[in-house]
C-alpha cells in the first residue's frame, strides 16, 4: 500500500476515535466518574499528538517524494548531455544545433545554455566564462614576434 494512503487511513481512524473520545466526554449522563473522564481526556490529548506526528510524516514524505523526482528528472535530463572537454561545457543537440550549458549552474542542477561569444562562451546566469581553444591557437599563431627582436 502506498505510504501517503496508509497516513490518510491512519488519520482517518484516529480522527474517528477523537470523535468517539469528544463525544464521551460531552455525555451528561449519570456516570460522573472523575477518572473514566481524566482516561478520555489523556486519550484524546494522545489522539491528537498521534495525528500531528502522522501529518509531520505525511509532509516529510510529500517532500522526498518532490525531492526524488526532481533528481530522477536532473539524471534522465543529464543522459542526454554529454561533456565536452574542450570547451569545458555540457553538451547536447537539439534540432540538429548543439547547445552548450554551464558547468557551474549545471552542478546546481540548473541547465542555461551559454551564450557564443567570438572568443569565448559566458552563463547569463552567473557569468562564468569559458574560452575557445580554437580562438586562443588562432592568437598565439599571429603574435607579432618581430616587437622583440626575433
Amino acid at each position: 500500500m502506498d505510504p501517503l494512503a496508509m497516513i490518510s487511513t491512519a488519520l482517518a481512524s484516529i480522527k474517528g476515535a477523537g470523535d468517539i473520545t469528544k463525544s464521551l466526554l460531552n455525555l451528561k449522563s449519570s456516570v460522573d466518574n472523575i477518572e473514566l473522564r481524566e482516561h478520555l481526556i489523556n486519550l484524546r490529548e494522545a489522539l491528537i499528538d498521534s495525528k500531528d506526528q502522522i501529518l509531520e510524516i505525511r509532509d516529510i514524505l510529500q517532500e522526498k517524494d518532490t525531492k526524488i523526482k526532481e533528481l530522477e528528472d536532473r539524471l534522465e535530463r543529464d543522459e542526454e548531455l554529454t561533456y565536452n572537454s574542450s570547451y569545458g561545457l555540457y553538451e547536447s543537440k537539439e534540432d540538429g544545433r548543439i547547445i552548450r550549458y554551464c558547468m557551474k549552474c549545471h552542478a546546481e542542477g540548473i541547465y542555461i545554455p551559454v551564450k557564443e561569444e567570438e572568443h569565448m562562451f559566458t552563463c547569463m546566469r552567473c557569468n562564468q566564462r569559458y574560452s575557445r581553444p580554437e580562438y586562443q591557437h588562432q592568437t598565439s599563431a599571429n603574435c607579432d614576434y618581430d616587437m622583440f627582436g626575433l
